[in-house]
């Protein structure tokens, strides 16, 4: 996959019509897994993407075998779940 077009639809009722993209850039192999080693998000205009709007690397990934601890998922003060 290069690119992902999706709409955002939460809180608001029935479809959206407006497509945003994200590409997945330089693909890169970590621990059998394929994964990116960045993506970017662009403007769009008429639901086609037009320009750059920024872009998130990732450094230095790690991938594992083993289960996460709890603790990672602990909801801090102040955090709230939503349903």
């Amino acid at each position: 996959m290069e690119w992902l077009s999706y709409t955002v639809t939460f809180g608001k009722d029935g479809k959206s019509k407006n497509f945003k993209y994200i590409r997945y850039n330089d693909w890169q192999i970590i621990n059998g897994l394929v994964l990116p080693k960045n993506i970017s998000w662009y403007k769009y205009e008429n639901n086609v993407p037009t320009e750059l709007r920024n872009t998130v690397e990732f450094i230095d990934v790690i991938v594992s075998e083993e289960t996460p601890k709890q603790e990672m998922f602990t909801m801090e003060e102040g955090d709230r779940l939503i349903e």
